[in-house]
């Protein structure tokens, strides 16, 4: 099965209470492609370790 690599960007506005975030990307018949869970280490380190509230994910896309 050929990889698709083309990607898609996503921004997120979370509040400093957030402390951990699941993504779940779903194809056209709801499986499961791709999951990323983030916790606040995590998010701490896609910031810089500086309170933004934005946060940006990378992910799969199926485009036909």
């Amino acid at each position: 099965m050929e990889e698709n690599k083309n990607k898609r960007v996503l921004q997120l506005e979370i509040g400093d209470n957030v402390k951990k975030i699941t993504i779940t990307g779903e194809d056209k018949d709801q499986k499961v492609v791709m999951k990323q869970e983030l916790n606040e280490d995590d998010m701490e380190q896609a910031t810089g370790g500086v309170h933004k509230p934005i946060y940006a994910v990378k992910c799969p896309t199926k485009r036909k």
